[in-house]
Protein backbone atom coordinates (compact mmCIF):
# COMPACT_ATOMS: atom_id res chain seq x y z
CA UNK A 1 0.00 0.00 0.00
CA UNK A 2 1.70 3.40 -0.96
CA UNK A 3 -0.47 6.49 -0.19
CA UNK A 4 0.84 8.65 -3.02
CA UNK A 5 0.39 6.39 -5.66
CA UNK A 6 -3.49 5.47 -4.53
CA UNK A 7 -3.82 9.63 -5.10
CA UNK A 8 -4.29 8.95 -8.54
CA UNK A 9 -6.88 5.89 -8.01
CA UNK A 10 -8.87 8.08 -5.77
CA UNK A 11 -9.29 10.77 -8.44
CA UNK A 12 -10.36 8.14 -11.08
CA UNK A 13 -12.53 6.91 -8.65
CA UNK A 14 -14.70 10.39 -7.75
CA UNK A 15 -14.72 10.99 -11.53
CA UNK A 16 -16.55 7.13 -11.92
CA UNK A 17 -18.48 6.84 -8.80
CA UNK A 18 -20.48 10.67 -8.03
CA UNK A 19 -21.50 8.52 -4.80
CA UNK A 20 -17.47 7.97 -3.95
CA UNK A 21 -16.88 11.32 -4.92
CA UNK A 22 -16.75 12.85 -1.39
CA UNK A 23 -15.08 10.25 0.05
CA UNK A 24 -12.46 9.96 -2.11
CA UNK A 25 -11.99 13.56 -1.94
CA UNK A 26 -11.70 13.69 1.62
CA UNK A 27 -9.13 10.57 1.38
CA UNK A 28 -7.15 12.37 -1.06
CA UNK A 29 -6.83 15.45 1.63
CA UNK A 30 -6.04 13.80 4.45
CA UNK A 31 -3.03 12.02 2.59
CA UNK A 32 -1.59 15.32 0.80
CA UNK A 33 -1.78 16.87 4.14
CA UNK A 34 -0.38 14.05 5.91
CA UNK A 35 2.64 14.15 3.63
CA UNK A 36 3.39 17.30 4.41
CA UNK A 37 4.83 16.26 7.66
CA UNK A 38 7.19 14.09 6.23
CA UNK A 39 6.43 10.91 8.79
CA UNK A 40 5.40 7.93 6.14
CA UNK A 41 3.52 6.39 9.62
CA UNK A 42 1.49 9.04 10.34
CA UNK A 43 0.64 9.54 6.56
CA UNK A 44 -0.47 5.89 6.68
CA UNK A 45 -2.74 6.25 9.92
CA UNK A 46 -4.47 9.62 8.18
CA UNK A 47 -4.90 7.48 5.30
CA UNK A 48 -6.32 4.45 7.66
CA UNK A 49 -8.72 6.47 9.67
CA UNK A 50 -10.58 7.83 6.33
CA UNK A 51 -10.95 4.42 5.40
CA UNK A 52 -11.92 3.32 8.91
CA UNK A 53 -14.74 6.16 8.34
CA UNK A 54 -15.97 4.47 5.14
CA UNK A 55 -16.14 1.42 6.62
CA UNK A 56 -13.20 -0.03 4.20
CA UNK A 57 -11.98 -1.93 7.41
CA UNK A 58 -9.50 -4.02 5.95
CA UNK A 59 -8.15 -1.41 3.88
CA UNK A 60 -7.52 0.53 7.28
CA UNK A 61 -6.07 -2.68 8.85
CA UNK A 62 -3.68 -2.72 6.32
CA UNK A 63 -2.67 0.87 6.44
CA UNK A 64 -2.30 1.04 10.64
CA UNK A 65 -0.26 -2.42 10.59
CA UNK A 66 2.03 -0.82 7.66
CA UNK A 67 2.30 2.49 10.35
CA UNK A 68 3.08 0.30 13.22
CA UNK A 69 5.79 -1.23 10.93
CA UNK A 70 7.40 1.83 10.44
CA UNK A 71 7.24 3.27 13.95
CA UNK A 72 6.86 0.93 15.94
CA UNK A 73 6.94 3.58 18.68
CA UNK A 74 3.90 5.18 17.49
CA UNK A 75 1.53 4.51 20.29
CA UNK A 76 -1.75 6.15 17.66
CA UNK A 77 -1.20 3.89 15.04
CA UNK A 78 -0.99 0.67 17.73
CA UNK A 79 -4.54 2.35 19.45
CA UNK A 80 -6.34 2.19 15.87
CA UNK A 81 -5.10 -1.52 14.34
CA UNK A 82 -6.51 -2.98 17.71
CA UNK A 83 -9.33 -1.13 16.37
CA UNK A 84 -9.66 -2.09 13.04
CA UNK A 85 -8.72 -6.06 14.29
CA UNK A 86 -12.13 -5.76 16.10
CA UNK A 87 -13.92 -5.42 12.91
CA UNK A 88 -12.22 -7.60 11.06
CA UNK A 89 -13.06 -11.27 10.11
CA UNK A 90 -11.79 -12.87 13.12
CA UNK A 91 -13.92 -14.27 15.81
CA UNK A 92 -12.04 -13.39 19.07
CA UNK A 93 -13.56 -11.86 21.49
CA UNK A 94 -9.96 -10.34 22.40
CA UNK A 95 -9.08 -9.45 19.07
CA UNK A 96 -7.12 -5.90 19.26
CA UNK A 97 -6.51 -6.33 22.79
CA UNK A 98 -2.88 -7.03 22.24
CA UNK A 99 -2.12 -3.95 19.97
CA UNK A 100 -4.60 -1.83 22.47
CA UNK A 101 -2.36 -3.25 25.12
CA UNK A 102 0.94 -2.33 22.99
CA UNK A 103 -0.67 1.63 22.57
CA UNK A 104 -0.98 1.94 26.19
CA UNK A 105 2.11 0.53 27.22
CA UNK A 106 3.64 3.11 25.10
CA UNK A 107 1.55 5.77 25.87
CA UNK A 108 -0.33 5.66 29.08
CA UNK A 109 -2.19 9.21 28.70
CA UNK A 110 -2.51 8.89 25.13
CA UNK A 111 -6.65 9.53 24.53
CA UNK A 112 -6.72 7.91 21.42
CA UNK A 113 -5.37 4.64 23.16
CA UNK A 114 -7.70 5.07 26.56
CA UNK A 115 -10.90 6.17 24.57
CA UNK A 116 -10.48 3.00 22.56
CA UNK A 117 -9.79 0.27 24.98
CA UNK A 118 -12.56 2.07 26.82
CA UNK A 119 -14.77 1.32 23.89
CA UNK A 120 -13.37 -2.02 23.47
CA UNK A 121 -14.52 -2.73 27.04
CA UNK A 122 -17.93 -1.54 26.23
CA UNK A 123 -18.34 -3.82 23.17
CA UNK A 124 -17.72 -6.75 25.74
CA UNK A 125 -20.17 -5.54 28.26
CA UNK A 126 -16.97 -4.60 30.73
CA UNK A 127 -18.80 -1.04 31.46
CA UNK A 128 -17.30 -0.02 34.70
CA UNK A 129 -13.83 -0.63 32.94
CA UNK A 130 -15.32 1.11 30.34
CA UNK A 131 -15.82 3.96 32.33
CA UNK A 132 -12.32 3.91 34.06
CA UNK A 133 -10.81 4.10 30.72
CA UNK A 134 -12.88 7.15 29.27
CA UNK A 135 -12.40 8.95 32.71
CA UNK A 136 -8.74 9.52 32.03
CA UNK A 137 -9.33 10.51 28.63
CA UNK A 138 -11.89 13.19 30.32
CA UNK A 139 -8.47 13.79 32.93
CA UNK A 140 -6.47 14.46 29.71
CA UNK A 141 -9.07 16.73 28.15
CA UNK A 142 -11.38 18.45 30.12
CA UNK A 143 -13.05 20.28 27.53
CA UNK A 144 -13.77 17.69 24.75
CA UNK A 145 -17.40 17.16 24.65
CA UNK A 146 -16.92 13.96 22.32
CA UNK A 147 -14.91 12.38 25.17
CA UNK A 148 -18.10 13.21 28.11
CA UNK A 149 -20.56 11.83 25.11
CA UNK A 150 -18.56 8.40 25.50
CA UNK A 151 -18.67 8.32 29.25
CA UNK A 152 -22.13 9.14 29.11
CA UNK A 153 -23.03 6.22 26.69
CA UNK A 154 -20.88 3.90 28.82
CA UNK A 155 -22.72 4.88 32.02
CA UNK A 156 -25.75 4.84 30.74
CA UNK A 157 -25.21 1.01 28.88
CA UNK A 158 -23.59 0.79 33.06
CA UNK A 159 -27.44 1.90 34.14
CA UNK A 160 -26.40 5.00 35.69
CA UNK A 161 -28.89 7.03 33.63
CA UNK A 162 -28.88 9.93 35.77
CA UNK A 163 -24.87 10.56 35.53
CA UNK A 164 -25.43 9.40 31.71
CA UNK A 165 -27.63 12.10 31.32
CA UNK A 166 -24.84 14.45 33.09
CA UNK A 167 -22.51 13.78 30.86
CA UNK A 168 -24.69 14.27 27.57
CA UNK A 169 -25.57 18.08 29.42
CA UNK A 170 -21.80 18.72 30.10
CA UNK A 171 -21.06 17.90 26.53
CA UNK A 172 -23.64 20.35 25.29
CA UNK A 173 -22.31 23.25 27.63
CA UNK A 174 -18.68 22.25 26.15
CA UNK A 175 -20.41 22.93 22.76
CA UNK A 176 -23.90 24.68 22.14
CA UNK A 177 -23.77 25.28 18.64
CA UNK A 178 -23.01 21.46 17.56
CA UNK A 179 -26.53 19.96 16.83
CA UNK A 180 -24.33 16.66 17.62
CA UNK A 181 -24.49 16.56 21.27
CA UNK A 182 -28.36 17.75 21.65
CA UNK A 183 -29.10 14.61 19.35
CA UNK A 184 -27.20 12.59 21.30
CA UNK A 185 -29.44 13.31 23.96
CA UNK A 186 -32.39 13.19 22.26
CA UNK A 187 -31.30 9.60 21.31
CA UNK A 188 -30.80 8.69 24.65
CA UNK A 189 -33.80 9.79 26.50
CA UNK A 190 -35.69 8.07 23.20
CA UNK A 191 -33.34 4.75 23.53
CA UNK A 192 -34.28 4.22 27.07
CA UNK A 193 -37.88 5.84 27.25
CA UNK A 194 -37.81 8.59 29.68
CA UNK A 195 -38.53 12.15 29.75
CA UNK A 196 -39.26 11.85 26.06
CA UNK A 197 -41.16 15.52 26.45
CA UNK A 198 -38.53 17.00 28.96
CA UNK A 199 -35.69 15.98 27.46
CA UNK A 200 -35.76 14.78 24.26
CA UNK A 201 -38.20 16.70 22.60
CA UNK A 202 -36.55 20.24 23.65
CA UNK A 203 -33.16 18.75 22.82
CA UNK A 204 -34.36 17.29 19.01
CA UNK A 205 -35.67 20.99 18.33
CA UNK A 206 -32.40 22.84 19.47
CA UNK A 207 -30.85 20.06 16.81
CA UNK A 208 -33.09 21.09 13.86
CA UNK A 209 -32.61 24.89 14.54
CA UNK A 210 -28.79 24.68 14.46
CA UNK A 211 -29.26 22.24 11.20
CA UNK A 212 -32.29 22.94 9.50
CA UNK A 213 -31.48 20.94 6.49
CA UNK A 214 -29.49 18.24 8.13
CA UNK A 215 -32.17 14.76 7.49
CA UNK A 216 -30.32 13.63 10.79
CA UNK A 217 -32.07 16.21 13.16
CA UNK A 218 -35.11 16.11 10.86
CA UNK A 219 -35.53 12.41 11.15
CA UNK A 220 -34.93 12.72 15.09
CA UNK A 221 -37.82 15.28 15.63
CA UNK A 222 -39.79 13.94 13.58
CA UNK A 223 -39.09 10.44 15.73
CA UNK A 224 -39.87 12.11 18.86
CA UNK A 225 -42.88 13.51 17.88
CA UNK A 226 -43.82 10.09 16.91
CA UNK A 227 -43.32 8.90 20.39
CA UNK A 228 -45.26 11.83 21.30
CA UNK A 229 -48.22 10.48 19.11
CA UNK A 230 -48.12 14.02 17.16
CA UNK A 231 -48.27 12.06 13.80
CA UNK A 232 -48.92 14.89 11.81
CA UNK A 233 -45.86 16.79 12.77
CA UNK A 234 -44.05 14.19 12.71
CA UNK A 235 -45.04 13.13 8.90
CA UNK A 236 -44.01 16.68 7.73
CA UNK A 237 -40.43 16.51 9.38
CA UNK A 238 -39.99 13.14 8.07
CA UNK A 239 -40.95 13.89 4.69
CA UNK A 240 -39.13 17.34 4.90
CA UNK A 241 -35.93 14.94 5.93
CA UNK A 242 -36.58 12.70 2.93
CA UNK A 243 -36.72 15.78 0.41
CA UNK A 244 -32.94 16.54 1.41
CA UNK A 245 -32.00 12.96 1.07
CA UNK A 246 -33.96 10.37 -0.70
CA UNK A 247 -32.37 7.80 0.41
CA UNK A 248 -32.30 8.53 4.48
CA UNK A 249 -32.81 4.98 5.79
CA UNK A 250 -33.73 6.11 8.90
CA UNK A 251 -36.37 8.74 7.81
CA UNK A 252 -38.52 6.01 6.13
CA UNK A 253 -38.30 3.70 8.49
CA UNK A 254 -39.92 6.59 10.95
CA UNK A 255 -41.94 7.46 7.92
CA UNK A 256 -43.58 3.89 8.22
CA UNK A 257 -44.49 3.27 11.27
CA UNK A 258 -46.33 6.46 11.12
CA UNK A 259 -48.38 5.24 8.19
CA UNK A 260 -48.91 2.03 10.00
CA UNK A 261 -49.99 3.82 13.48
CA UNK A 262 -52.53 6.04 11.22
CA UNK A 263 -53.90 2.16 9.50
CA UNK A 264 -52.41 2.84 6.08
CA UNK A 265 -50.73 -0.02 5.80
CA UNK A 266 -49.68 -0.40 2.17
CA UNK A 267 -47.51 2.78 2.31
CA UNK A 268 -45.94 1.57 5.49
CA UNK A 269 -45.14 -1.51 3.59
CA UNK A 270 -43.50 0.30 1.24
CA UNK A 271 -41.35 2.34 3.75
CA UNK A 272 -40.35 -0.24 5.61
CA UNK A 273 -38.97 -2.03 2.64
CA UNK A 274 -37.33 1.18 1.25
CA UNK A 275 -35.89 1.14 5.02
CA UNK A 276 -34.54 -2.62 4.83
CA UNK A 277 -33.12 -1.92 1.47
CA UNK A 278 -31.85 1.83 2.19
CA UNK A 279 -30.21 0.96 5.30
CA UNK A 280 -28.49 -2.61 4.43
CA UNK A 281 -26.39 -4.08 6.86
CA UNK A 282 -27.27 -1.62 9.68
CA UNK A 283 -29.74 -1.90 12.66
CA UNK A 284 -32.17 0.27 10.19
CA UNK A 285 -32.69 -2.38 8.79
CA UNK A 286 -33.08 -5.04 11.18
CA UNK A 287 -35.61 -3.11 12.85
CA UNK A 288 -37.59 -2.25 9.10
CA UNK A 289 -36.86 -6.55 9.03
CA UNK A 290 -39.29 -6.74 12.67
CA UNK A 291 -42.10 -4.64 11.06
CA UNK A 292 -42.27 -6.27 7.98
CA UNK A 293 -42.39 -9.52 10.19
CA UNK A 294 -44.56 -7.90 12.61
CA UNK A 295 -47.42 -6.22 10.74
CA UNK A 296 -47.05 -8.14 7.65
CA UNK A 297 -46.67 -12.14 8.40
Amino acid sequence: MDPDLSLAYLAQAAELDPALRPAALELQRKIRTATLFEEPAYTFTAAGRVLATLNEWPLAEAAFLRATELRPDYAEAWAFLGEARQHSTSTSVHAGLFELNQALSLDPSSVTANLLMGIYHQRLGNHLQAINYIQVTIAVEPTNPLLHAELANALAQQGDLPAAQASFEDAILMAPDDPLFYRLLAEYALDHQIQIREVALPAARSAVILAPADPSSLDLLGRTLLTLGDLLTAERLLLEALTVDSQFASAHLHLGMVFVQRGEMELGRQEFDLAETLGSGTLTATQAQRFLAYYFP
